[in-house]
C-alpha cells in the first residue's frame, strides 16, 4: 500500500508540473494520432505459481511502455515487465520463498466515447505472457523441503475499461482496469529434500485457464503527436 500511494502521488505531481499557463488555450478536440507512453504503476493480482505470496494484490511501479495509433478505432500495444521477490521472515517453522518474473505483451483495439479532455474508453486486447519462478518451500514437523523451478507460457484475452485525461494537446494520462483470461502451459519440477532420504525429483507439466484481475492495469503518462 505504501508503494502504491507513493507512486500515485508522484504521478499527480508530474501531471501538475507538466501543465503550464497555456492550459486554457487548448481546444476540447485533438488531432494528434499517436501516443507513446510509460506505465507509472500497475497494481495486479498476485501471480500464480509455487511462490506463496502473502498479499492479494501487488504494485509494479514503472514496468511498461506502450504505443497507440488513434483512428476511429485505435490499435493499442503494451509491453510490461513484472518482478516480485518473496522472503520468509525468520524464525519460521514453515518457509516459502522465491522469485517471480514475467514479461507481458498486449495488443488490441480501443473504442473511445468522447473527444473531450476527459473521456472513457473500452479495450479488448490479446495477451501473451512468459514467466519464470524459482524458490523453495516446506519445513514443519517432518523437516521436508522442496526446491522448485517453473517456466510458463500463455495466450488469452484481456478486456479493459479506462479513462483518459488530456491536460495539453501533447500530453495525456490514462488509467485502466482489466481482467486477464489466459490459457497457459507451466513446465518445471520439484526437488524433495528430506533429512532421512535422498533427493527425489518430481517433474511437472500443467495446462489450463486462469483468470487474473488487475484493479489498476496501468496508470500511464503519454506524449501525443
Amino acid at each position: 500500500q505504501t508503494i502504491y500511494s507513493t507512486y500515485l502521488i508522484g504521478c499527480m505531481l508530474a501531471m501538475i508540473l507538466l501543465i503550464h499557463p497555456t492550459f486554457g488555450q487548448e481546444n476540447a478536440a485533438y488531432s494528434a494520432r499517436n501516443e507513446l507512453g510509460i506505465s507509472m504503476l500497475n497494481y495486479a493480482s498476485r501471480p500464480s505459481g509455487h511462490v506463496r505470496f502473502d498479499q492479494t494484490f501487488y504494485a509494479h511501479p514503472v514496468r511498461g511502455v506502450s504505443y497507440k495509433r488513434h483512428m476511429s478505432r485505435s490499435a493499442a500495444g503494451w509491453l510490461y515487465h513484472q518482478k516480485l521477490t518473496k522472503s520468509q521472515p525468520a524464525p519460521a517453522i514453515w518457509t516459502s520463498q522465491g522469485d517471480y518474473e514475467a514479461t507481458i505483451v498486449k495488443i488490441g483495439w480501443e473504442r473511445t466515447f468522447s473527444t473531450n479532455r476527459l473521456n472513457p474508453y473500452v479495450v479488448t486486447d490479446l495477451i501473451g505472457i512468459q514467466s519464470f519462478s524459482e524458490g523453495s518451500f516446506g519445513g514443519g514437523i517432518t523437516g521436508t523441503y522442496y526446491d522448485f523451478m517453473a517456466d510458463r507460457w500463455g495466450l488469452g484475452v484481456s478486456p479493459a475499461l479506462g479513462v483518459r485525461y488530456r491536460p495539453l494537446r501533447w500530453i495525456s494520462l490514462f488509467a485502466e482496469t482489466s481482467l486477464d483470461i489466459i490459457y497457459s502451459h507451466r513446465r518445471g519440477g520439484f526437488t524433495q529434500i528430506s533429512l532421512n532420504s535422498t533427493e527425489l525429483q518430481y517433474p511437472e507439466s500443467t495446462r489450463g485457464f486462469e483468470g487474473k484481475f488487475n484493479p489498476l492495469a496501468t496508470l500511464a503518462i503519454n506524449v501525443t503527436f
